[in-house]
């Protein structure tokens, strides 16, 4: 990325050379994994505590949510650049969980499926 970092169309550059691979393609897998600045750990509590709270704040004022405002307020806050993914997929895993979760109390089954 050092060679192709300086042009604004790198991504489309960088397909030229790799023929399988769209621009798309090659941009977001350096976003979701290769850039060497992503932090890979898991996420921490407070990282998720944060992740959900700016998440109902932007539900809040509209339906749409701007992740790389989140991503970046992680950054500010606890010096770490995650992915969009890793945080997407704690916040989907999070809601589809408390659905499940809130459906079997509805319904009287315990967590374990027993009722």
């Amino acid at each position: 990325m050092e060679e192709w970092g300086s042009y604004h169309n790198r991504f489309v550059r960088i397909s030229r050379e790799m023929p399988n691979h769209t621009a798309r393609q090659i941009s977001e897998h350096w976003r979701n994994s290769l850039n060497p600045d992503l932090c890979h750990d898991p996420l921490s509590i407070n990282e998720k505590i944060f992740i959900t709270e700016r998440v109902r704040k932007c539900q809040m004022r509209s339906t749409t949510i701007h992740w790389k405002y989140i991503i970046n307020g992680l950054v500010i806050r606890f010096g770490k650049l995650r992915s969009e993914n890793k945080i997407k997929n704690f916040f989907n895993s999070r809601q589809r969980r408390e659905r499940t979760t809130e459906r079997a109390y509805r319904s009287g089954i315990d967590h374990d499926g027993r009722p």
